[in-house]
């Protein structure tokens, strides 16, 4: 049992690449698109739409049939006195089918080219789902691993600080009731440590099932990005016909639309072009020994019941449903866009609050290191000067995350989100000179 449980694990982790240099973001959507089972399988969805599209089309071409049979046969003929007689019978049929008049095919050809535009928008949307998702893994790692160096550096701090107040109580320089405060405090970033850690994990852990990668490094950061993200910003068209929601939505109406005339063909007559040739061997003198035809067979509709005008009703009323569903849709996608652009601008304009706390942190830290150099301050001192920075830290790549997700879904509203985009983009906030 245990041999078996260690084979699939060499087998699930072979289903893994590994990715030694550091993984921008471009490259990580990159070989999600390659790689993620879901989008793979959104293709092949689609594919098989292509497939379902030649079925339609072969129906409007000719049906050739080649039928071959052959056994026992005993009968009787009226003209023998009734006497019976057993042979060995064989023969075959071949016969052409050619639509000459079905409207309701065409329509259905016609039909099945919009059902293939919109199983290719499906896949499309998918995409930029998939990179939404992938920037998301990709920034919450960023974030937990930041949250962790934070967790590390006040827990230096408070067991520092702790020991010095421990010190100070048996010389009667301080209290007990210090000294417990400052042990939960200890404890506290001890949770904090492993919080970040396993946080830190499951991140990783999503990054990897998008990617089927191995991640082992993520690049640096460029110091002066929040200068660079001022320029950023996405042209959102007024028709949204870019967005992939919209376009399904379109897509379904008009569907919708053909389906009504589609019905109505149901009351239009129905004409076959047929030619058979039929061979027997045989003995029987009732049947034919060759039989050639021609023939055009013609159908006609005469009383259904009032199924087809029932039906006809309801795709009436479902293209009516896919025409409020389409301004639904274009309405709540007009929303999304003014909320995210809501939030684009408030995650710009904290990044350059941050920015300003970060340089303010950064001068009170080696203000504190020259007090410390000269005797002026303690190392306790000094340990929360660096926690306070490394608090700035955090809460600045946190924004630059938020900021980061709220750029790309605004790409992914307009449909526009590409590897290219992401790349252009990561130039802005990442050292990129080793790429």
């Amino acid at each position: 049992m245990n041999n078996k449980i260690s084979s699939l694990l060499v087998l699930f982790s072979f289903s893994f690449s590994s990715y030694a240099s550091p993984l921008y973001l471009s490259d990580a959507y990159e070989y999600a698109l390659q790689n993620n089972h879901g989008y793979k399988s959104k293709q092949y969805d689609s594919d098989s739409f292509n497939s379902a599209q030649d079925q339609r089309i072969s129906k409007l071409y000719p049906q050739i049939q080649l039928t071959l049979n052959g056994g026992l046969h005993d009968y009787i003929q009226n003209y023998s006195n009734e006497k019976e007689l057993s042979e060995f019978y064989k023969g075959y049929t071949f016969s052409l089918t050619q639509p000459l008049y079905h409207p309701e095919l065409t329509r259905s050809v016609k039909q099945g080219e919009l059902r293939s535009q919109g199983a290719q928008t499906d896949t499309k949307k998918s995409s930029l789902s998939l990179g939404v998702d992938v920037a998301k893994a990709y920034f919450d790692l960023l974030v937990s691993h930041k949250s962790m160096e934070l967790a590390e550096a006040n827990h230096r701090f408070y067991t520092l600080k702790y020991t010095r107040i421990n010190e100070m109580l048996s010389e009667g320089l301080s209290n007990k009731m210090d000294l417990l405060e400052t042990g939960i405090y200890r404890d506290q970033a001890m949770m904090e440590i492993n919080k970040a850690i396993k946080k830190e994990h499951l991140a990783k852990r999503k990054l990897e099932d998008l990617t089927l990668l191995r991640v082992s490094d993520l690049p640096k950061f460029n110091p002066n990005f929040a200068d660079n993200l001022k320029a950023l910003k996405v042209n959102f068209t007024d028709n949204l016909e870019s967005n992939p929601d919209v376009r399904i939505a379109a897509l379904s109406r008009r569907i919708a639309e053909d389906e009504i005339g589609v019905r109505y063909t149901e009351y239009y007559p129905k004409a076959d072009l047929s030619l058979s040739r039929s061979e027997n061997q045989t003995n029987d003198r009732t049947l034919y020994k060759t039989d050639n035809r021609a023939y055009i067979q013609i159908s006609i509709p005469l009383y259904q019941g009032g199924q087809t005008s029932a039906r006809i009703e309801e795709a009436k009323i479902l293209h009516a449903s896919a025409i409020e569903k389409e301004a639904q849709t274009r309405q709540d996608i007009l929303y999304h866009y003014d909320e995210l652009n809501e939030q684009f601008d408030l995650s710009l304009q904290n990044i350059q609050i941050l920015e300003s706390a970060r340089t303010s942190a950064q001068l009170n830290l080696s203000a504190v290191e020259i007090a410390q150099r000269a005797g002026l301050k303690s190392q306790v001192d000094l340990l929360e000067a660096q926690a306070k920075l490394y608090q700035i830290e955090q809460d600045r790549l946190k924004q630059l995350s938020d900021f980061a997700i709220t750029y790309i879904s605004l790409l992914e509203l307009n449909g526009t989100l590409n590897s290219q985009i992401l790349h252009v983009f990561e130039t802005q906030i990442f050292q990129t000179s080793a790429k």
